[in-house]
C-alpha cells in the first residue's frame, strides 16, 4: 500500500509539470523512473536506486547529518548522533570506490545533499552551532572535483588551514555563531546533558554500506560484502 500510494503521488506531481523526489524507503517496483531518490538510510540504497535507473542525491546520515554532534567535549549541548567533525564531511565520498561497479545502471548521480534536522536544536544559536563550519566542508566536496580528502591529505590540512585564515573571518563577521575547531565556547556548552550519542563504528559494522546499525524493511537491501554485489536477505530476516 505503501508504494502504490507514493507512485500515485509521483504522477499528479508528474502530470503537474514536476518532477517528485523521495527518501530512499520509498523505492518499490511501483515507483516512477522519472523519480529522483535521496539515499539517506546508507550508501548501498543510493547504489541499488543507481542501478535501477533512478536519479539519486546521497544524503546518508553516516556522512552528512550536521544536527549530528561535531566534537566529544564533555559539554557538547545535546550531543547526539554519530561523531561528524570537520574533518569528517571533509573526507565524504558520495559514491564511494567498492560501490561504483554496482550502481551501473541508467541512473544518474545528481549531487550530494546535507542534512540539519531541529528536533533538539532550540534556537538559531544552535542551528548556527551544528551548521558551521562543517557546512562550508560539505559545499567543498558538492561542488568541486574529485580528489583525495581524507583525513591528513594534503588536501583536508590546506581545506582546514584556509578555512581558518579565510572563511571563519567571514561567519564572524556576518555573527554565524558557529563551533570553533577547537571546541566550544564556554557559552555554547551544555553541560550534564547526556543526550544520545551513537556509535559509528559499531553500527557500521552492523550495517554495511547500508548503514542504519543494520535496520531495513523485509526483504530489503541489508549489506554490500566484498565481492560487490548488493544483495537481498529472505522476507523476514533479520
Amino acid at each position: 500500500m505503501h508504494g502504490w500510494f507514493v507512485a500515485r503521488l509521483a504522477e499528479h506531481v508528474s502530470e503537474a509539470g514536476r518532477r517528485a523526489v523521495v527518501w530512499d524507503e520509498a523505492m518499490s517496483p511501483m515507483l516512477p523512473r522519472d523519480v529522483v531518490v535521496t539515499s539517506w538510510r546508507g550508501y548501498a540504497q543510493g547504489a541499488a536506486a543507481l542501478d535501477a535507473g533512478y536519479d539519486v542525491v546521497m544524503a546518508p546520515e553516516q556522512a552528512v547529518y550536521l544536527d549530528h554532534r561535531a566534537g566529544e567535549h564533555p559539554a557538547e549541548p545535546i550531543p547526539v548522533g554519530f561523531l561528524r567533525t570537520v574533518e569528517d564531511v571533509y573526507a565524504f565520498e558520495p559514491l564511494p570506490a567498492p560501490l561504483v561497479g554496482v550502481a551501473d545502471g541508467a541512473g544518474r548521480l545528481l549531487g550530494a545533499q546535507a542534512q540539519v534536522w531541529t528536533e533538539h536544536l532550540d534556537s538559531a544559536r544552535r542551528i548556527d552551532y551544528a551548521t558551521f563550519p562543517r557546512l562550508a566542508a560539505f559545499a567543498e566536496v558538492a561542488w568541486s572535483p574529485r580528489a583525495d580528502r581524507t583525513q591528513g591529505s594534503a588536501a583536508s590540512k590546506e581545506f582546514l588551514g584556509r578555512l581558518e585564515r579565510r572563511h571563519l573571518p567571514r561567519l564572524d563577521a556576518y555573527g554565524v555563531e558557529y563551533r570553533p575547531l577547537a571546541g566550544p565556547h564556554p557559552w555554547q556548552t551544555r553541560p550534564g546533558v547526556q543526550g544520545y550519542p551513537r556509535d559509528l563504528a559499531a553500527e557500521t559494522a552492523v550495517g554495511g554500506w547500508a548503514g542504519m546499525g543494520g535496520w531495513r524493511d523485509d526483504g530489503g537491501v541489508e549489506n554490500l560484502p566484498a565481492g560487490g554485489q548488493v544483495t537481498e536477505t529472505p522476507e523476514g530476516d533479520g
